[in-house]
């Protein structure tokens, strides 16, 4: 509140946000066994990415919230079916950890083309229509004449 009472309204008017989604094109590089493996939790299983956090994507696609749902499920599932596995009622933190590592391992092969997808979308629809993202998409509201 502060910083925002510290701007005049001219300031807000004038602001602009550039945003370009080159890094959604990266790719993994080659880690010590040569593989390039990506993974959305760390190798001991404590953090896990969910969400945009792990797989953020243009919203040329609208598959966004879509695949952050999906990959919610896929924790849960996965986490669940460890607990069935061990006999348990009750989630351990040592489940809890085997749960995002294997989410964190094995999520991106499903994440990373929708993510690609999405970006060749996006660049496609800029060269096509040379406008912002903001526009009408014509890819979805075709003209009639």
């Amino acid at each position: 509140p502060e910083f925002y009472v510290a701007l005049d309204e001219k300031t807000f008017l004038s602001a602009r946000v550039n945003r370009r989604t080159n890094w959604l094109e990266m790719t993994a590089i080659d880690d010590e066994d040569g593989k390039g493996d990506i993974s959305y939790s760390t190798e001991d299983g404590i953090v896990a990415l969910i969400g945009d956090a792990a797989h953020a994507m243009t919203p040329s696609m609208g598959e966004g919230c879509n695949t952050a749902l999906e990959s919610a499920v896929k924790l849960v599932d996965g986490i669940s079916s460890i607990m069935e596995r061990k006999g348990e009622s009750e989630c351990s933190g040592d489940t809890l950890s085997e749960g995002f590592s294997r989410y964190g391992s094995d999520r991106p092969k499903e994440c990373i083309p929708i993510q690609l997808a999405s970006a060749a979308r996006n660049v496609l629809r800029k060269a096509v229509l040379n406008t912002t993202p903001t526009s009408k998409d014509v890819f979805l509201h075709p003209k009639t004449s």
